[in-house]
């Protein structure tokens, strides 16, 4: 099975992002700056109740600062994230790497073939396949990827291909060769 696709800019930044949503690190950093602006506010609001009579303003502001902060904040550090990663890529020499490219699913592993290089991939590098509504990504254990627009290879090419790379995992734990 042949998958040709082209691999653009916002391709990289999609698969960087998959990539980082899984990322238990990633998860936890998250939460970290998600609850970081609400305790701040909390703590503020609590040194300035204790120091003074209550205040209803002011216990508006700081709560309503951290309720904000809570519900609000992910969406804009996803956003960063998003906006860091696309300048990221665009730095360099990555432009070089866009463009045409094949990817073959053999027998004895992934063939990749781009304008600039070729490269077979064993089955025993394939780390995890995701299928969502653009895309389809190949995450190799070398952290490298390949994010295929669904709409150049077409929603059934991109499910069968997702099916027969599932088949061809290979188990977690299994020492990679």
């Amino acid at each position: 099975m042949t998958l040709n696709y082209q691999l653009r800019q916002e391709d990289a930044v999609a698969s960087n992002l998959e990539y980082r949503k899984s990322s238990p690190t990633h998860r936890e950093m998250k939460t970290r700056v998600r609850l970081a602006v609400p305790v701040l506010m909390l703590v503020l609001w609590a040194y300035t109740k204790n120091s003074s009579e209550f205040n209803w303003p002011r216990a508006v502001i700081y709560l309503g600062i951290g309720l904000i902060g809570f519900f609000f904040y992910p969406a804009y550090f996803d956003e960063r994230q998003r906006k860091h990663t696309a300048r990221l890529i665009a730095e360099g020499s990555r432009s070089n790497s866009m463009g045409p490219c094949e990817l073959t699913l053999a027998e004895d592993g992934l063939h990749y073939k781009s304008d600039i290089c070729q490269k077979v991939y064993l089955w025993s590098a394939l780390d995890k396949v995701v299928l969502t509504d653009a895309y389809l990504f190949i995450f190799l254990t070398d952290r490298s990827a390949f994010p295929i627009w669904i709409s150049d290879v077409g929603s059934d090419a991109a499910k069968a291909a997702y099916d027969y790379l599932l088949s061809h995992m290979p188990p977690k734990g299994e020492p990679q060769s």
